[in-house]
């Protein structure tokens, strides 16, 4: 029983892994590279790894340093460290 439940894993896990290795071909296709330019242990990592990855939303460098769009308010309470 315990090997059906982990072949069941180990079969939505590749399948996962062939959805991922088909993106990644087709946008590397859209622009210009070859399909195969990112190999498939390193899309396999990739989504070995994907528990880990999280989402941080932050400003662009060029928000951060317009005059315009740049938080004043809170540059004053950090200043920058010495070095």
């Amino acid at each position: 029983m315990a090997f059906l439940f982990i072949s069941s894993y180990q079969r939505k896990a590749q399948e996962d892994i062939d959805a991922v290795a088909r993106y990644v071909a087709a946008n590397l296709s859209a622009i210009g590279k070859s399909p195969d330019a990112i190999g498939q242990e390193d899309i396999k990592l990739f989504c070995k790894n994907t528990l880990y990855l999280r989402l941080v939303r932050t400003s662009s460098l060029n928000q951060e340093y317009a005059k315009e769009t740049a938080r004043t308010e809170d540059m004053s309470k950090y200043p920058p460290s010495p070095g």
